[in-house]
């Protein structure tokens, strides 16, 4: 005879457990999947910035420690600092026709915007018209006399 409606069969707890455990499993793979694919995406952006202010492509691989900060809301206004090996450096200079002079100081004193990276003293600043700027703008790019430390301004009116 099939039990009553009162006397349904409970299911097993150790069957309740497991399935617990597979649901909260498969969450917990599926959030650090999900971080997984943010992180790089994330770390692909500075160096894909300092490649489109420089308009290089593709970017030296040996470029690294790339911080980039955006700010401005009608105009394009980016600074990226980021650390290369010296042999890499021409090939920063390949996309642009660059004004070349001598510098002192701060990285911080060349940038127009909020400080990014650490700071490293300048000998030598860039400076060139962004190509797809109709209405004006400017490329900085200073680097350090090892041409090891670099920080390019990117300033889109």
């Amino acid at each position: 005879m099939p039990p009553s409606p009162t006397q349904a069969k409970l299911p097993d707890p150790i069957l309740g457990r497991a399935i617990g455990f597979a649901v909260s499993a498969t969450l917990a793979i599926a959030i650090v999947g999900l971080f997984a694919v943010l992180h790089a995406a994330y770390s692909s952006r500075p160096t894909a910035l300092v490649s489109g202010a420089l308009q290089i492509e593709p970017i030296p691989a040996s470029v690294h420690d790339a911080r980039c900060k955006s700010w401005g809301a009608t105009d394009v206004l980016t600074t990226c600092s980021f650390k290369l090996k010296a042999q890499d450096f021409p090939r920063l200079l390949a996309g642009l026709h660059w004004t070349v002079k001598p510098a002192s100081g701060g990285s911080y004193s060349y940038g127009s915007g909020p400080h990014v990276g650490s700071e490293f003293p300048v000998t030598t600043e860039y400076d060139a018209a962004p190509l797809d700027a109709p209405n004006g703008g400017l490329v900085r790019l200073v680097t350090d006399a090892t041409h090891t430390r670099a920080q390019v301004d990117l300033y889109i009116e």
